[in-house]
């Protein structure tokens, strides 16, 4: 069976995507240590980014089988709500993300010490500012120090994934 038709074939779960972010993210660290740091850059942002989303899910109450799609309109809506100026640029935001846990956990009674608050925020917007979806239609120099603000961001997302959302 052709990749699309296996991949269509089988349902966006929570569990799929983290398995994703996973890959994704050695596939992006594989990418700059051959020296291709753009690609590396666009591949790690996007686990960054998976991470995230499926922390916001799981924090929902999201089991690793349930599909992703039902838990994106209700962070859209939970956004617009509770902090309208962060836009969900089509699900790929990674400060809205970020935003969403933050905004999600203080609700809830169960907020972030604030140092790891702080870690997250400022991790986010590091990467916010290096990726974001759209770099996969422009190319430019990245430089050394870009690279690894990106890789240890990402890496402390990762390795923080968990936590986001236990």
């Amino acid at each position: 069976m052709p990749l699309r038709g296996f991949l269509n074939s089988h349902a966006e779960t929570i569990g799929r995507a983290i398995q994703a972010a996973d890959d994704r993210f050695w596939d992006g660290l594989e990418l700059m240590m051959q020296g291709r740091q753009w690609g590396g850059v666009y591949v790690m942002g996007y686990a960054a980014e998976i991470y995230l989303k499926c922390a916001c899910f799981i924090l929902d109450g999201a089991s690793l089988s349930d599909e992703v799609d039902p838990y994106l309109n209700p962070a859209k809506s939970w956004g617009k709500s509770y902090f309208p100026g962060v836009s969900h640029e089509a699900y790929h935001s990674i400060r809205f993300w970020a935003e969403l846990l933050c905004s999600k956990r203080k609700h809830s009674g169960r907020a972030f010490e604030p140092g790891f608050e702080a870690l997250l925020r400022s991790c986010a917007s590091k990467i916010y500012d290096e990726w974001w979806v759209e770099m996969r239609y422009h190319y430019a120099t990245v430089s050394l120090a870009e690279v690894t603000e990106l890789h240890e961001s990402s890496t402390w997302i990762k390795d923080h994934f968990s936590e986001l959302w236990s």
